[in-house]
């Protein structure tokens, strides 16, 4: 809502039940930590994720770009940290750049990387996608994609590590 999206849980709730029944795949994408963000509402998001039936997911953090109303917004409030371009990516892949009080970057990170584990290492996420493979080609693409995803997960781990409880 503080968004302003103008779109509610079950109306998505719906759609992906309407798009799975006409044989569609759904992939569904969620941003943390817009303003107003707790843990808890970070909770309900992955919850969602993982009870909305997807077959794949995103998650990202919130990124005030120049020139949108976020970004004026994060700028007024004194809430960006990052303070060189450079900073808005991690090999490659962009990351928070916001701390609010009470809700850090690093605790959004921690969110997402939750998110990501919970929904991809699911025992039926990972029957139903060794089962769907469908050529060598989607093998290899499918041995690729897992081998970066874990190779992510260890340098989040490591990063994780090298700091106390996050949130």
């Amino acid at each position: 809502d503080r968004m302003e999206k103008n779109i509610q849980v079950e109306t998505m709730r719906q759609f992906t039940r309407k798009a799975k029944s006409a044989g569609l795949q759904v992939h569904g994408c969620f941003v943390l930590g817009f303003p107003g963000e707790t843990i808890g509402t970070m909770n309900e998001t992955l919850e969602f994720a993982l009870g909305a039936g997807l077959d794949t997911v995103q998650f990202s953090g919130a990124v005030p770009f120049p020139g949108t109303r976020y970004f004026n917004y994060c700028q007024d409030q004194g809430l960006l940290r990052a303070k060189r371009w450079d900073e808005w990516l991690n090999d490659g892949e962009q990351q928070p750049v916001v701390d609010y009080p009470g809700l850090s970057k690093a605790c959004v990170e921690q969110h997402i990387n939750l998110g990501l584990k919970r929904f991809y290492f699911r025992p039926s996420y990972l029957v139903k996608f060794l089962f769907a493979t469908r050529s060598r080609q989607d093998l290899y693409r499918k041995v690729r994609g897992a081998r970066n995803f874990l190779r992510y997960l260890i340098e989040q781990h490591r990063n994780d590590s090298n700091d106390t409880k996050l949130c």
